[in-house]
């Protein structure tokens, strides 16, 4: 464009002039873009301020630049930290000594009851001993019965076969062969009720005591060993001694090494 032509005129399409400064179009016919532009108002207060305004966006990149900077450092602190740059958690408050002294008391409640629970466990545990032995015992007579009971049985059941041969061979009369396997019969019924009823109750109470037994099992097993030793050993002694006979020596060994 020449010279004479107003630097912030714009020519846009074949007619269309437009005023950078005013941003709107305008006629250069009539204003004086195209001669005497330096006289223009508009002209004059855009060229007074162009220096300012190159001099403001110089400021503008150089302040842009520095914060560009400084992100950038910020990105490497964070990526690659420096020991002297690492922040390290503060340790947590310690308590208080009034919370202190209470935890210590909480504590020492909590060690009476355990020392307590302690003493209930081993009067449990003695009281549970006591029982179960008892039971043991009651338990070993009844196996004796039960073992009686079934010998008895044995002879009863061997009498009722023999009254069959008889029969058989003639040697006695059918009255007397019914009135006899009545009796044999009753008896037999009677032994085997008694002995169902023994494997009843041993049976109720060994489940009744299972759990407990469960429990103190273990300490009952090894103090029973160390007491029947120390009953061995005394009825060895007694037998040297010739305090007690043959027989009752080998009964009462018998029944120490059996519960052994």
């Amino acid at each position: 464009m020449s010279k004479d032509v107003c630097p912030f005129l714009k020519k846009e399409g074949e007619e269309k002039y437009i005023c950078e400064v005013l941003n709107t179009e305008v006629n250069p016919y009539i204003n004086p873009c195209l001669h005497g532009y330096e006289n223009c108002p508009f002209y004059q207060a855009k060229s007074s301020r162009i220096p300012e305004e190159i001099e403001e966006v110089r400021e503008e990149e150089e302040r842009r630049g520095e914060e560009e900077i400084e992100i950038s450092e910020e990105r490497v602190v964070e990526e690659h930290p420096t020991p002297e740059r690492i922040i390290y958690p503060k340790p947590e408050i310690t308590l208080k000594a009034e919370e202190r002294l209470l935890l210590e008391d909480k504590v020492k409640d909590l060690t009476d009851e355990i020392m307590k629970l302690e003493g209930l466990w081993e009067t449990y545990a003695r009281e549970a001993e006591r029982i179960i032995s008892i039971w043991q015992n009651m338990k070993r007579e009844y196996e004796r019965r039960k073992m009686s009971l079934k010998e008895e049985l044995k002879e009863w059941q061997n009498m009722l076969n023999e009254l069959e041969i008889r029969l058989n061979l003639g040697m006695i009369e059918e009255e007397v062969y019914h009135h006899t396997r009545e009796k044999i019969e009753s008896e037999i019924r009677k032994i085997q009720e008694e002995i169902a009823k023994i494997e009843e109750i041993v049976s109720s109470i060994d489940e009744s005591l299972s759990e407990h037994y469960r429990r103190v099992g273990q300490r009952m097993l090894k103090m029973d060993r160390e007491r029947i030793k120390k009953s061995l050993e005394k009825l060895e002694k007694l037998y040297k001694e010739g305090k007690i006979s043959k027989e009752i020596y080998a009964k009462l060994r018998k029944e120490l090494e059996e519960a052994l």
